[in-house]
């Protein structure tokens, strides 16, 4: 409860500071990799700590660097059974028992959370943060950053839930989907 409170008084004067961001740790095309990194540069540039699962790979590599040359901080969660995939470079790191423990930590540590195109860990994270944002439990923005409309199918099936009845509020509510990197900026910089 008083997790909870705190996190609504940081919201109310505009605080935001730490952005999960959940992303692959796959090599992807010049298409998905461009506006991943921009994101991150920008992060860093509007001091704002990168959090994400601190794999050394693919774009989650990429974007650890990116943030590294522009002198941006970085929090990294990861399962024990992955770190020996894992950087060490963090300016904080936690190492979690498994892959539920750091879900959990994952959205705690965030007071946003910024969702790129990935893949089915990157479907189960942003299900459970939104889940986590309809109970009350996550108060901060979810962003779903729509590069080259990745998100179109699942924003679809949010939206069939929503029409359906599945629910009783508007998905708008729970998450936003922009297009662009400086989109998502101007959310977390607005609070």
């Amino acid at each position: 409860m008083i997790k909870v409170r705190l996190m609504f008084l940081c919201r109310i004067i505009n605080f935001m500071h730490n952005v999960g961001v959940f992303l692959s740790a796959q090599e992807l095309p010049e298409t998905y990799t461009q506006p991943a990194l921009e994101l991150v540069e920008l992060l860093a540039q509007n001091n704002l700590t990168f959090v994400y699962g601190g794999c050394d790979k693919g774009l989650m590599k990429l974007a650890a660097d990116v943030t590294r040359e522009h002198k941006g901080k970085i929090i990294a969660i990861c399962a024990e059974q992955f770190k020996s995939h894992f950087r060490s470079d963090f300016d904080e790191q936690f190492i979690c028992p498994d892959i539920l423990t750091c879900k959990k930590l994952l959205i705690n540590k965030s007071d946003a959370i910024v969702v790129l195109p990935g893949g089915t860990g990157t479907i189960d994270e942003v299900s459970d943060a939104i889940e986590h944002k309809k109970l009350g439990l996550f108060l901060g923005p979810i962003i779903f950053l729509n590069t080259n409309n990745f998100w179109d199918g699942l924003i679809s099936q949010y939206h069939k839930i929503e029409t359906e009845k599945f629910i009783n509020r508007p998905m708008s509510e729970l998450f936003s989907v922009v297009n662009t990197p400086q989109e998502v900026i101007e959310i977390l910089l607005k609070g």
